[in-house]
This record gives C-alpha cells, structure tokens and sequence, in this order.
C-alpha cells in the first residue's frame, strides 16, 4: 500500500486504539490475564478460574474460584472478554458486555474477590462503540460522540474515560476528547505495502476490496423492492439506511464502508451481527453485494420486530407494520434497547428520534412525535442496562401516516396539502425551474406510470408521474408524499333522519348551522307546495322545514328554536291548521313573527309564492302533479335565478296563473318536462299572452329530466345532490341546500343507477365533487350511492 493512499476512516485506529487485538475484542496489556468468550457455550480456565459462558440471546456467565461461584446473566447481548486485574490480595475481574445493535454498547463489570468469593463492586454506564483496555490497575474506555449531522458509522468525536481501579474501588481520573475527523487522524505514516497491523479482519480484508456505489435512483429503487418483498414501508429502510452510512455501500476512494471506531460495521446497513466470526466468503459477500448487504440489514431488523411478539418490547396500539409509527421500538432495537435509547432520559437524542426526523426530512411526511409522557411509569433500565416494559401496550394518538410508495397506476388521487408543487420532471430541484404550477389541497390527479427517483440521496420519496383532469395527454410529476389514495367518503354527505321531517332539520343544521333570520315551513305530507316554496328559502338564504298538517313535530320545533329566526314563512292551503299549532308554540320564540302564503289550492299557493319574488326575469313551469318530482329538479335552478315555479295541470293553466304571468310577458319561460306532463296546451296560453320566449326542458322520463336540466345549468358542478325519482319527499327540503351549493338535483333510482344518470357522470367532471344523498338506503341503496361515485372516479 502506498505511502500517499488517503485510506477510509479506519486508519484512525492506529493512532487512538492501538491497544485493539487481531480480533478486534477489548484487550489488556497483558494477555495473559484475558479470556475473549466465544459465541456459544464455552468453557475457560483463567489462571484457576473457572469461567462458564453461554453467548447467545440470554447470555449467562458463571465465575467459580475456590468452590464459589458467581453467575449473572444479560438479555439482548453477550459477554464478550473476561480481565483480571488489581493485585495479589485484591483480585479484580473486569467482565466486559455487547449490547445487540448498530450502537455496538459496551458496558463492564468490576469484581472483586472476597472471602465469601466474587462481588459485584461497580457497574459502568453505556458507551457507544465502546473499547476498554486495562494497563497498571488503569482502566481506559474509548467511545464515540456523535454530533448531529453524524452518521452512524462514523462519529465525530471519541471520548476517552480513564478510572483507577484499586482496593476495590473505581475511581474517574480524566476524560479527554479528541476529533476523528481531524487531519492528523486521517493521515497514514507508512509506505509499507503490507497489511496494517492493529486492524482487526473485518477492516483488513475491506483494503483489498472496492466497488462502486450505485447512483442514488438505483439504490432508491433497490431500496424500495427490497421493503416490499418483507411488508416494510420503503421509508423505514430507507431512513435506517442514510442513518447508518449516509447511503454508501463504499466510501469515496472504493473500499467498502466500515465503522471508524470499532471496525465491525459493514457496508450500506452496517451489519455487525457476527463479522468478526463470520466465514470470509460471508463477510466479503457482505462488502461486495449490495442487495445482500441489505438482506443482511432487513434480516436483524426482523429479528427485532420479533422482540414485539416476544413481549420483549411493547406494542404500539394495534401494532400495524404499515404505520410508520408503529416502528418506533424495533427501530429503536436496530441501534439497541439500551439506555442510550430512553426518551425519558435521552429526550431528542435516542435513535429513533433522530430517524423520525430524518424520516421527516427526507421524506417529507410529518409523522406524529412518540409521545414520552406514555412511558412515565413503564419504562426502566434493569441492573444489565437494557430497557424494559411494564406494560405490554402502549396506545398513544395519531394521526398515523402510511407509505407513500403504494398508490397505484391510473388510480385516482388527491393532494393532502396546500401549494404542493407540479413539476416538468422528477427532481427536487432547489431554483424551482422545473415547477410548472401549485396545486390546492383536495385537487385530483391521475397517476399515469410507474414511481420516479430523485437524483439526490437526501431525497427518499418517490416521485409519481401525473396527469391533470383538465390536461389529458400531459405528464406532471408530484412527490409522493403529498398524494393520498381517495377516501370516498370524504366527498360524500348523507343526509337522512329517519323520517322526513328529522331530515329536513338535518338537512338545516347542515346548511344552517348556526342560526338563520327566517325559516320557511312546508307541508310534509303534500309535497308540491314545498317544491315551489324552495325559492323563497333562497331568497331569505332560509332553510326548509317540513310539518304535518295538523302538528309541528318536536324536531321542526328544535330546529326553529336553534336558529333563532325573526320570521317564520308558513307556505299552506288552507285546509291545514299548523298555522295555528305554530302560534300556540310562539312562546319558544316570542319575538318571531308569522306570515301566511296562502292559496285555495296548489296553483293559486304557486301564485302566491311567485308575488314574493321581485324583477322576475325568468319563470318556471313544472307540472303541478304530487307524485312528479320535476319541480325539485327544477327547485336549485329556480332558486338560483330567483325565478317563481309555476304550476300547470294536465288541462294547462289555470286563470289565476295566466293572470300573474300578463304582467311578465317580458320574462323567458321555461317549460319543466315532456308534453306528457305540461301539455302543449301551455305554449299556446303563453303566446295567446304575448309571451314570446319560451324553451322546453325536457327528456323521455323524469331521470333524463333531471340531467337536462343540469346540463342546461350546471357545467362541472362541485356538488351533487341526488334524489330518489319515485319517493322524492324526503328530499325536498334538500332543494334550498342545493342552491346553496351551487349544485343540481339529480334524481335515481333506488337500486340502480338509472342508464341517463350514468352517461351524465361518466363525462361530466374534472375534478371529484362532493355528493350529497336526499333520505335514507331504503331510498337510495348503499349500494347504488358507491356506485354513482365510482362511475365518477373511474371517468375523471
């Protein structure tokens, strides 16, 4: 090797870990008094002691001197090397331990022997990376210190803890800290060819391999097949692995990455599980291949997921893999379950904190903090230094936030936030050149090909090519994780309340949620008045309340109290009495005021409405037959252009109509449905009058209708409101809400989706609108309510 090769990091052993042995276990200088302890069980002789191990999951020790024994046991970590120190008539025996996980946390014990055998005098804290030498009675702990920006692999700093350790005391005599990343670290000082001595195998045979990084689209790609193919969310391996490596499988001159300070982390995943032991095959597949580098990585994450079912870490309420997080524990056991790893009394710097906020940052999901508080009485550190649980769920609130890897091809999907941006290509680039416009929260798009990577590592999302409703043809791009799968019933509204006149106050508090200068009251059990009277609603910008001919039901009497209103406007022939009902409850409302709009019968009450509405430009005539729903189609139309809703029989006008429609001649009249239900009779009356401007609106049956009317008044409409075409009661006071919505009344069937209703939806939308369901499933099935939205979204 070359005396002017810049080495990788590991070169900084020479100079501050001199002390390491081949096999990169602690050591002292006298070798000896130590006894490195296999994986497995084993047993030792040290200088007549009798050491028994048993390095595994649940490790064991056993320490017999003198016919006595001392035993102990470690969860999650092995016992790594056993020193004999202090003197002749005060033995010491420092019993080194590794705690499972990336963080490589090494803790001691300091025994001493006693008449009545050996004695636990001193039980160290944690240090990460940590190494321990032994020389005169002199203990020194080398163990990193990470700074924020650090990688796991590579600290910026390394501590050093010296301790005296005699007559059975320990005793801190300095700490000094000195900077890994300093030049004089970095340096190499021989021109020897030769292999380094000091370097443990793992770091040895990493200087005669190199390789090359895949680009970081590649390995954003690889990344997110491998999460697939074990049920991970692609950001949780994602995250694991830029914490680990920064995203390298080989640093800049090729060699492979290896952990700086303790020489057992390999590559991208900084798998230590057994490197120092591991066939050489294994370990060189480790450094060379990368999909098995991360095989390697996923399988010990799996292993600690597993800690859940084993009851060794809690579960997070109903424990989902696919809730990001749901994995703040088995992330947490990646590093270690050490104390290192305590929010309570590590706040901001355990290891899971720091992968949630780079999950955040690179991922740009904002996941919802782990709420410590939780833990308050739950989690300890036992004698061995390794979290525990007194509970073995944990529930804690959300929002939970999933993938944004899985949305699929020619889905429809909606932005999750305000001002996301729409770009020309798949790169988040910093001048925004490639930004072509923002879109608003709510907004659909189509996904149109498969997930794009950035060029950046620091970009973990995935990109989705998109396709705007109003720009067939051209491809956008937007991140991933600002895009949610459609929830139906976040543009859904069923309002029904059990009977018609519960609906009509549901239908209130829903549009009028807060209180309203006027209500105006129908009949409920004749429900022609009430289609004519929507307009008056609108043009006191009132609800409609419906009532029963001889009594105001207790839900109408509620509603009115709620609002609050001034006036109450009674639409009614004079054969009901409600009239009087109303002003015997008049002490609920004591201010309000009661006004009439009577007619002799349905025409003439028409009529009556009709003289409410000033500078009629527009009138509407509808059939004045109960059992045809038009004049509801009608009723958002009328409402809107506060143009009256006449009414006309099967033998046409009435005299009393005719009367009030020679002061409008000026006016455009339109006729509401086939000759079938206004007779052809009627254009004749209106020219006979002088009325020169008269349209009908009209299809083969009362569903075709309703769709003329909203092609003729509602392009694109941002809310619909259906209706059952047979039994349309319950959905008359939904005529007043439609106009205040700006949407048409689209009648159906119950059970279906009437064939005129579905080539209307299947051609008539850009963007996904909110649809509003008049009545309960007895008139319009579940069923046939998913499947009008879905005919909507499969045709955007």
């Amino acid at each position: 090797m070359k005396g002017n090769n810049k080495l990788f990091p590991l070169v900084v052993l020479l100079f501050i870990l001199a002390s390491l042995s081949i096999n990169g276990q602690t050591t002292s200088a006298t070798e000896s008094n130590v006894v490195n302890l296999q994986v497995g069980t084993s047993a030792y002789n040290l200088d007549g002691h009798e050491i028994n191990t048993s390095n595994a999951f649940l490790s064991t020790l056993t320490i017999t001197t003198n016919n006595q024994s001392f035993s102990d046991e470690l969860y999650g970590g092995v016992y790594e090397q056993i020193i004999l120190a202090g003197s002749e008539t005060a033995p010491l025996a420092i019993v080194t331990k590794r705690l499972d996980g990336t963080a490589r946390v090494l803790t001691f014990d300091v025994l001493a022997l006693k008449e009545n055998g050996w004695t636990k005098v001193h039980s160290s804290n944690d240090y990460l990376k940590g190494s321990l030498t032994v020389e005169n009675n002199v203990l020194t702990v080398q163990h990193a210190k990470y700074t924020e920006s650090d990688a796991n692999y590579d600290p910026t700093y390394v501590l050093e803890d010296q301790f005296s350790i005699e007559d059975s005391k320990v005793t801190l005599l300095d700490t000094t800290t000195s900077n890994l990343k300093s030049s004089s670290f970095q340096s190499v000082t021989t021109t020897s060819d030769s292999e380094f001595t000091g370097l443990n195998r793992v770091q040895q045979l990493a200087l005669t391999v190199t390789g090359k990084n895949p680009t970081p689209q590649e390995l954003n790609a690889i990344l997110t097949k491998k999460a697939y193919e074990h049920n991970i969310p692609p950001e949780v391996l994602k995250t694991i692995a830029y914490l680990e490596s920064s995203w390298q499988q080989y640093n800049n001159d090729g060699h492979p990455r290896i952990s700086t300070l303790d020489g057992q982390g390999v590559g991208l995943m900084q798998v230590t599980d057994g490197t120092l032991t591991m066939s050489e095959d294994k370990l060189l597949r480790l450094m060379t291949d990368i999909e098995y580098n991360i095989d390697e990585g996923i399988r010990i994450l799996e292993a600690k997921y597993g800690y859940i079912k084993a009851g060794i870490l809690p579960t997070i309420n109903e424990q989902d893999r696919t809730i990001l997080e749901h994995w703040y524990w088995p992330i947490a056991a990646y590093n270690g379950i050490s104390s290192i790893n305590n929010p309570l009394t590590n706040p901001g710097k355990t290891y899971q904190e720091k992968f949630f906020k780079k999950l955040e940052d690179f991922s740009h999901i904002s996941v919802t903090p782990f709420p410590s508080s939780v833990l308050q009485g739950v989690i300890y550190v036992d004698s061995k230094g390794i979290l525990r649980f007194k509970q073995k769920n944990l529930t804690i609130p959300g929002p939970f936030h999933k993938t944004a890897h899985d949305l699929e091809k020619n889905s429809i999907v909606t932005v999750s936030a305000t001002s996301v941006s729409l770009r020309t290509s798949p790169d988040l680039k910093a001048d925004k050149s490639n930004v072509y416009s923002y879109l608003s929260q709510g907004e659909a798009v189509k996904i149109k090909g498969d997930i794009q990577n950035d060029p950046s590592k620091l970009v973990h999302f995935p990109w989705y090519p998109v396709e705007l409703p109003s720009q067939p043809g051209k491809i956008y791009y937007i991140a991933g994780s600002y895009l949610n799968n459609i929830n139906l019933f976040d543009y859904r509204q069923d309002l029904s309340g059990g009977t018609r006149y519960n609906t009509s106050s549901l239908i209130a508090d829903y549009g009028w949620n807060t209180s309203s200068d006027v209500v105006v009251l129908a009949r409920g059990d004749v429900s022609i008045d009430g289609l004519a009277g929507s307009v008056l609603a609108d043009k006191y910008n009132a609800p409609l309340l419906l009532t029963d001919k001889d009594t105001i039901p207790s839900t109408t009497l509620t509603t009115i109290k709620r609002l609050k209103p001034y006036k109450n406007i009674c639409i009614r022939w004079r054969k009901c009495n409600y009239h009087c009902k109303l002003k015997r409850n008049q002490c609920i409302l004591p201010s309000t005021t009661v006004t009439r709009i009577v007619g002799s019968g349905r025409y003439e009450t028409a009529v009556a409405i009709a003289k409410e509405i000033t500078d009629v430009q527009t009138v509407f005539i509808a059939t004045g037959n109960e059992n045809s729903p038009d004049a509801l189609a009608i009723g958002p139309v009328a409402s809107k252009l506060q143009a009256p809703i006449l009414l006309s029989s099967d033998k046409g006008l009435t005299d009393t109509t005719i009367t009030y429609l020679k002061k409008h001649t000026n006016a455009k009249v339109y006729l509401i449905g086939s000759t079938g239900v206004v007779p052809g009779k009627v254009e004749q009356q209106l020219k006979d009058i002088g009325i020169k401007q008269v349209e009908r609106i009209a299809g083969s049956d009362r569903y075709r209708t309703s769709i003329e009317i909203a092609k003729k008044f509602f392009a694109s409409p941002d809310n619909i409101l259906f209706a059952n075409g047979d039994v349309f009661i319950d959905a008359l006071p939904g005529s007043p809400l439609a106009a205040k919505l700006n949407g048409p009344i689209i009648l159906t069937k119950a059970d279906e989706v009437a064939y005129p209703v579905e080539q209307w939806l299947s051609s008539s939308f850009k963007s996904i609108p909110t649809t509003y369901f008049l009545g309960g499933n007895q008139v319009i099935s579940e069923e046939t309510r998913v499947n009008i939205q879905t005919i909507i979204l499969a045709n955007l």
